[in-house]
């Protein structure tokens, strides 16, 4: 290529160079390792249980008592 040919190109290309790709924000870093492989499966866990627990509450008649365990195990570990 002349140096003309050159010149012609990169007004119209612009320089030949690769750009970096963007970096991803902190708060998608936290997000994406939040909920990933296992932590998934555990928050799927637990907002399971405490949907169960909240529908035995609700569907538990004056007499019946409702099973409290899963509660005290979690309040226990946290306060006790």
């Amino acid at each position: 290529m002349t140096a003309e040919q050159v010149k012609k190109n990169y007004d119209l290309y612009g320089p030949n160079i690769l750009f970096p790709k963007k970096a991803d924000s902190e708060i998608w870093k936290f997000l994406t390792h939040l909920l990933m492989g296992l932590n998934l499966l555990l928050w799927i866990c637990g907002v399971i249980s405490v949907v169960t627990f909240f529908m035995q509450l609700a569907t538990a008649g004056a007499g019946d008592g409702v099973d409290f365990d899963n509660v005290k195990i979690f309040c226990h570990g946290k306060f006790g």
